[in-house]
């Protein structure tokens, strides 16, 4: 329906191959033990090589294109594919979960783009376009993250996507929507009130009441609650049942008075 037809002959001699990343890791030709591998290297030590080669890597993931030359490459996601800078003055030094992430981050580009090189190599690639809702430098490339793709040409816009239907209206919760941080507090309520709340269970706790567990801030974790309260019954009306059923218990187990204190039942505040 999107091509004329007189362009459907073109199409069905097209050859399309659709594969990921992983699929560009060299893998074993065999399985050998350790004990069958040192038996193999024998006395003089020489290591013994059981990977596949390049060719054999290309032949597995596209053999209808291995007769093909200059190949158009189409990545999906292509902010996760880029050559890592070397030195990396421009991000600084990476601790903790920075470093943890910064370094998943980078293999799994070294290993995309090391494919798309060897497919350069043996069959030649006439032109790469990266699509990507985030075309910028990841945590662990060596640049500073977030910064643009210099080989960005195209910026098709959040409000353009919105006004031509392509993506929803996002909804942000008017109760969170405060001024004062850097991350609406919703979208990961744990980090807020986690350390402020018993860790003991509720048995041995007592009596809860999330306005004193959220510390010197305003009720915090009665916020969240109500702002949850408020929008599951619109929710359930549009057919959700889950929703629903999750509203009655909530309704059931959640008492809300005149100084806003909130008494949850539920069977603990650990996590």
């Amino acid at each position: 329906e999107l091509a004329p037809r007189d362009m459907l002959g073109d199409l069905d001699r097209a050859k399309i191959v659709i594969t990921n990343y992983h699929a560009f890791m060299l893998r074993e030709r065999m399985q050998v033990s350790s004990g069958g591998r040192r038996l193999l290297e024998g006395r003089s030590g020489e290591s013994l090589n059981t990977l596949e080669t390049e060719g054999q890597m290309l032949q597995r993931v596209m053999p209808d294109l291995m007769s093909m030359k200059n190949v158009l490459v189409l990545n999906d996601e292509g902010h996760h594919c880029y050559r890592e800078k070397q030195t990396k003055d421009d991000e600084g030094t990476l601790r903790g979960d920075e470093r943890v992430e910064g370094n998943k981050n980078s293999d799994a580009a070294r290993v995309w783009i090391t494919g798309l090189e060897t497919v350069r190599r043996k069959i030649g690639v006439r032109q790469v376009i990266d699509l990507s809702a985030t075309p910028f430098f990841l945590r662990g490339s060596g640049y500073a993250e977030a910064t643009l793709f210099p080989w960005t040409v195209y910026d098709f816009s959040l409000m353009d996507a919105i006004e031509c239907g392509i993506v929803k209206l996002p909804r942000v919760p008017v109760s969170d929507n405060i001024p004062g941080g850097d991350m609406p507090m919703f979208r990961n309520l744990w980090e807020h009130i986690g350390s402020d709340l018993p860790r003991a269970g509720r048995r041995k706790a007592g009596s809860l009441d999330p306005s004193q567990a959220a510390g010197a801030s305003p009720d915090r974790a009665g916020r969240a609650l109500r702002s949850l309260q408020d929008r599951l019954p619109r929710v359930a009306r549009r057919g959700h049942t889950r929703a629903a059923l999750l509203h009655r218990r909530m309704q059931q187990h959640l008492h809300v008075q005149a100084g806003v204190r909130l008494h949850i039942g539920i069977h603990s505040w650990e996590r």
